[in-house]
């Protein structure tokens, strides 16, 4: 799903009436000049400022959020590691997909970081979305490698592992009792 899905409670309801637990929602970049490059109708980025709110209500439902985010965009820094975990970690997030940009065979993306000499890998068993296969614009590799790794240890790190879990069920305690179910 995307993100807009907050914008209509009634839609939220009837998901979590018909079951739904669960929604991955692509956020690729939490940064202005990343979204722009990679969604040139403005979609995600006319809704940046407002994603701590729309993740809170689809999650006040009691349906939770497996993000989705790319690291090593064009845009990206070694503050991009940072700015990612915090996000994730502040807004409850009930689970995160953290991957490395992947120029894939046949893509605008691959003829682009070909044509800039910045392809590193052909080996196809190097492609799993977590291996740094081209040079990142303003990182290392090793860089990009590295703090996709920091990402991952900070987000399931034991103490906010409990968090969200302590999160989630103050979210579902909220919906027994207004449902009537306690």
């Amino acid at each position: 799903a995307d993100i807009s899905v907050a914008e209509d409670e009634n839609f939220l309801r009837l998901l979590r009436d018909s079951g739904c637990a669960m929604l991955l929602i692509g956020f690729e970049s939490l940064t202005e000049s990343n979204l722009r490059t990679i969604d040139r109708g403005g979609f995600k980025l006319k809704r940046l400022k407002n994603l701590t709110s729309y993740i809170n209500k689809i999650q006040s439902f009691g349906i939770g959020i497996v993000g989705a985010f790319i690291l090593g965009l064009d845009n990206d820094d070694l503050s991009i590691f940072d700015k990612t975990t915090e996000f994730i970690i502040k807004s409850h997030i009930f689970a995160a997909q953290i991957t490395v940009l992947t120029p894939l065979p046949g893509t605008r993306l691959r003829c682009r970081v070909e044509g800039e000499n910045r392809l590193l890998n052909h080996n196809w068993d190097h492609y799993t979305f977590y291996d740094v296969n081209f040079l990142p614009k303003k990182m290392s590799p090793q860089q990009l490698q590295e703090g996709l790794l920091k990402v991952h240890k900070r987000i399931h790190d034991e103490k906010v592992l409990v968090g969200q879990a302590k999160y989630f069920k103050d979210i579902y305690n909220k919906i027994k009792t207004k449902d009537g179910l306690s």
